[in-house]
Formats: C-alpha cells, sequence, structure tokens
C-alpha cells in the first residue's frame, strides 16, 4: 500500500487547488504583516515556512528562496530542538530549500543543504535501523529491509540532486 504521506499528498492534491496556494499565501502574508514585531521568533519561521512550501509547489523559486532564507534566519533565535515539529521536517526545510536554490542557480549553497538532508536521514533512519540489533537481524529482517529501503529511496533523490549542483 502507499505511505501515509503519499495518501496525504492524493487528497491534498485532490482538495487544494493552486487557488488554494495562493488564498494561502495571501492569508499568511496579512498575518505576517500583523505580526512581524512579535518577540515569538517561532511563529514567524512557521509562518514563513508556510510561504515558502507554497511559492515552491507553485514553483516560484525566487519567493520560494526568500522565505526559507527568513526561517533560517528565525532559526538563530530559536532553540534548534524546537524550530521543526521532528527530524522529518527539518530534512524537509533543508531539501526543499535546496530545491529553491538549485533553480536560482546557487549550486555551492544548494549542496551544503543537501548534505545536511543526507546527515539527518542517516542519523535518525538508516544508522537506527543498520546498528539496531545486528547480530539477530532474521528477527527483524522483513521490517529492517523495508525501512533500509525507504530510507535508500530518499538518500537516493538526495544524492541525486547533489549531482545535479555538483555538475553545475
Amino acid at each position: 500500500g502507499e505511505s501515509d504521506g503519499e495518501m496525504y499528498a492524493e487528497i491534498y492534491a485532490n482538495n487544494f487547488s493552486e487557488k488554494h496556494f495562493e488564498e494561502n499565501i495571501n492569508l499568511c502574508k496579512q498575518v505576517l504583516d500583523m505580526l512581524e514585531n512579535i518577540p515569538n521568533k517561532k511563529i514567524l519561521s512557521d509562518l514563513n515556512l508556510n510561504l515558502a512550501n507554497n511559492y515552491l509547489l507553485l514553483q516560484n523559486y525566487p519567493r520560494a528562496k526568500e522565505h526559507y532564507a527568513k526561517v533560517e534566519k528565525y532559526g538563530q533565535n530559536i532553540v534548534e530542538q524546537i524550530q521543526f515539529e521532528n527530524y522529518k521536517q527539518t530534512a524537509l526545510f533543508n531539501y526543499n530549500y535546496a530545491r529553491s536554490l538549485i533553480s536560482m542557480g546557487e549550486y555551492q549553497k544548494a549542496i551544503q543543504y543537501l548534505n545536511k538532508t543526507a546527515d539527518i536521514y542517516y542519523e535518525n533512519e538508516y544508522y537506527e535501523e543498520v546498528g539496531k540489533n545486528p547480530t539477530g537481524l532474521n528477527q527483524n529482517k522483513k521490517r529492517k529491509e523495508k525501512v533500509v529501503y525507504q530510507v535508500n529511496n530518499k538518500l537516493v533523490l538526495v544524492y541525486s540532486l547533489l549531482g545535479l549542483a555538483e555538475r553545475e
């Protein structure tokens, strides 16, 4: 079957047209205008992340890059553990920021973010699974293979983009 991510992506695609992205962008901008001076940088980071992701989905790379850069800037004032919900969101931020940078021809900077993405997946999924119980491999072999396969798929994506960026 499909993963939760694929299922939600499908539901999202069916229910939110590009018009919704633009409405979401307008809403976010209004909220940002009202809150731009608040001391809580986490809220500003989240709003900019939402904007960046919407711009990325609309393939507006300059705007996506601009808002990912703001997320990074606000991140300097936020405890690392709370800026993103979990390592997956952190990895996605780095990956998507890299995509927007590649689209703008900023390959060297993109490479840094892709390497961060790969590191996150290695630390949180690959080593986690491969390092678990190496002697009793057969007990959970099917599950282990499935997890390693899924991580490898993510890493292939990351390294494909890395290869592209490094060739430029």
